[in-house]
């Protein structure tokens, strides 16, 4: 998988990097309210000072460049006009089995825009031709709109709902299951 890749002029998809490790921790404390109760991660980089925050961040993403050179997770960091606004992962990439999950978020300020719509699609076409995947899923917490409304747009087909499987703020939720297969894209 390319580790940059360009959705428009402005919006770039960039492989994760300890680089910019303290723009993404900003931009996810100061969408704390609207990524909980969605993200209990969250709750991780909230204790301690900004820097260390920060250093939290760039552990992190320091783990995720080894497992996209490995080619089992791909995390990809959002960019519009250079600045950080969310993230994007194939996760639990299984050659074997030709699956993977994908994962996403942005910051409250680049909601509404299509932004994540269009970066699931774009992602979903690269898994499906360049790692040879068949089928991809998504899930989400039924009550989180927002994310079973990108799912949806995307052309994921609802698959089932599996009940209290995501303990998230302290109360149980249940999980929105959706797919799409190779041939469906």
């Amino acid at each position: 998988m390319e580790t940059k890749i360009l959705l428009d002029e402005n919006i770039e998809l960039r492989a994760a990097s300890p680089e910019w490790a303290a723009e993404k921790y900003a931009a996810a404390i100061a969408s704390r309210k609207h990524l909980l109760p969605w993200l209990s991660w969250i709750h991780f980089y909230e204790n301690g000072t900004p820097e260390e925050g920060a250093e939290k961040m760039r552990e992190f993403q320091s783990g995720k460049v080894a497992e996209f050179e490995k080619g089992t997770n791909y995390l990809y960091d959002i960019f519009v006009d250079g600045s950080f606004a969310g993230s994007i992962e194939l996760m639990s990439v299984s050659s074997e089995n030709r699956y993977c999950e994908i994962g996403y978020w942005l910051a409250k300020d680049f909601t509404g825009c299509g932004i994540m719509t269009r970066a699931v699609n774009l992602l979903t076409d690269l898994a499906f031709e360049k790692l040879g995947l068949h089928c991809i899923s998504i899930h989400a917490a039924h009550e989180n709109k927002a994310s079973r409304a990108v799912a949806e747009r995307c052309g994921f087909k609802f698959e089932a709902e599996l009940r209290d499987r995501l303990l998230l703020e302290g109360k149980y939720y249940n999980r929105a299951v959706y797919s799409k297969l190779d041939s469906e894209n």
